[in-house]
């Protein structure tokens, strides 16, 4: 009686009929370049890929992250900026008008 190589893995590994089938489709998609959507690859190739992946996704979301936070850091820039300018533009007039000016810029804007 001759053991199929299926029946090798069962025994080696322990794992039933339909994980051992499982894991050799995998392992053909794997060959044929198919990354797993789901799962750890079996592959070196692809587990290369799913660490790239993930890697890209990470940078793409801090750059999401990064223009959102520079876009909050512009607003906030220009706001002091215009307030400089009021300010300095209200030292020509007689205290304590500048001041409430500056306030009031600060407090509707």
């Amino acid at each position: 009686m001759r053991i199929t190589p299926i029946k090798k893995i069962m025994i080696i590994s322990g794992a039933c009929s339909s994980a051992v089938s499982r894991w050799r489709k995998q392992y053909l998609a794997e060959l044929g370049g198919q990354t797993p959507e789901s799962g750890k690859a079996l592959t070196s190739e692809q587990q290369t890929i799913q660490l790239l992946e993930k890697q890209l996704w990470r940078a793409q979301r801090d750059n999401e992250i990064l223009k959102k936070a520079t876009a909050l850091f512009a607003v906030d820039n220009h706001q002091v900026s215009v307030l400089k300018m009021v300010y300095w533009q209200c030292k020509l007039l007689k205290p304590p008008w500048h001041l409430f000016k500056v306030v009031k810029l600060f407090i509707y804007n």
